[in-house]
């Protein structure tokens, strides 16, 4: 479920950022990450955080790594096994590297997976953007897969129509991209037991559809139009946009 924002601006690496709003998944594992300064937060296995090298979702995480926070690269001294609970996410979030700040401390990133991006707003994403590909422009996109009918869905399935009227077969879909697909077992750290241990954790159906979302009692920063800054929970952010 999602709830679209027009009230409220929030806190990234960058400053005050536009985020277009915030979704909601019910019934979601998490886990509880811990820091050397006493920082914590609980999110979900595929949620992303930085470190030195880039992005890095929660379940590639140790205890002993270090990523990055507000205040400079911290090491994590736990990480702890939580129950299943509501989880949410910030869409569309205006920094440019879509990052913002929870818990005060925390670096994370919005969901970049086109395919859970809100049906009505992938949609209008995509067909502001498409003239720019259509006129020689490039585009990249990635996502695990989540149903058979939403926008990226199409897209796919379109890449995948490589053969004309005629039986001829081109390197491109009749939409002119090249599809391909990155399987898990071309990580060099992940095998079979990996995954038997990942879907114990996780069930089946999310190993084949994980993305990362943060728990409800998750902290952000806001300001209002008035420029009135304060702390929320996205369970509570959740509720007042949901008005």
């Amino acid at each position: 479920m999602f709830v679209e924002n027009t009230e409220y601006e929030i806190l990234t690496p960058t400053g005050w950022q536009d985020f277009r709003g915030i979704s909601r998944v019910e019934n979601k594992k998490t886990f509880r990450l811990i820091l050397e300064n006493g920082s914590v937060v609980e999110a979900t296995a595929g949620h992303y955080f930085f470190n030195d090298t880039g992005k890095i979702k929660l379940l590639d995480l140790t205890v002993g790594n270090y990523i990055n926070t507000i205040g400079g690269s911290q090491k994590i001294i736990d990480i702890e096994e939580l129950v299943n609970t509501t989880v949410y996410d910030i869409i569309e979030v205006s920094d440019p590297n879509h990052q913002f700040i929870v818990n005060s401390c925390f670096i994370t990133k919005n969901c970049d997976e086109f395919a859970f991006v809100p049906p009505n707003i992938a949609e209008e994403f995509w067909t502001s953007i498409s003239p720019t590909p259509a006129t020689g422009g490039r585009a990249i996109i990635t996502s695990t897969p989540n149903s058979d009918e939403d926008t990226f869905a199409t897209i796919w399935k379109d890449a995948d129509k490589k053969f004309d009227d005629h039986g001829n077969e081109s390197e491109l879909g009749v939409n002119g991209f090249f599809n391909f697909t990155a399987h898990w077992s071309e990580h060099p750290d992940r095998d079979e037991a990996w995954k038997s241990v990942e879907i114990g954790r996780i069930s089946e159906e999310k190993f084949r559809r994980e993305y990362g979302c943060c728990a409800h009692n998750t902290l952000v920063t806001l300001q209002d139009k008035n420029g009135q800054e304060f702390e929320i929970t996205m369970g509570e952010l959740y509720n007042i946009i949901d008005k």
